[in-house]
């Protein structure tokens, strides 16, 4: 039996992985409450979709990614980065995380 919770989402991600989505409704200007199935791969892909638009740092990866508990981010986050979904750098004060070849190529196995 797949596990449905409760997470928010972009608007434009909600259109990239229907397929993990049970039912949604519409919520603030760009973001959608959705009940999904398969959380823990949404959430990764949820990660993988927002780096995907170019390097950023924690703080504002964290926003993008709507994953509202701190220590399930990290866990996502360090799990993306272990297996080279994901490369973290250091930028002078702050740390940068931009997608890798092996990140795309499982972004792109579950995007429409």
């Amino acid at each position: 039996m797949m596990r449905q919770r409760l997470t928010y989402v972009t608007a434009d991600a909600a259109k990239q992985f229907e397929d993990f989505i049970i039912e949604q409704s519409e919520d603030l200007t760009d973001t959608v409450r959705v009940r999904a199935k398969e959380y823990n791969t949404f959430s990764l892909l949820k990660l993988l979709y927002q780096v995907q638009k170019g390097p950023q740092t924690f703080s504002n990866l964290y926003r993008a990614s709507k994953i509202r508990m701190k220590k399930s981010f990290i866990n996502y986050l360090h799990f993306c980065v272990d297996y080279d979904f994901m490369k973290r750098e250091v930028d002078g004060r702050s740390v940068q995380y931009s997608i890798t070849d092996k990140g795309t190529t499982m972004l792109n196995l579950f995007t429409k």
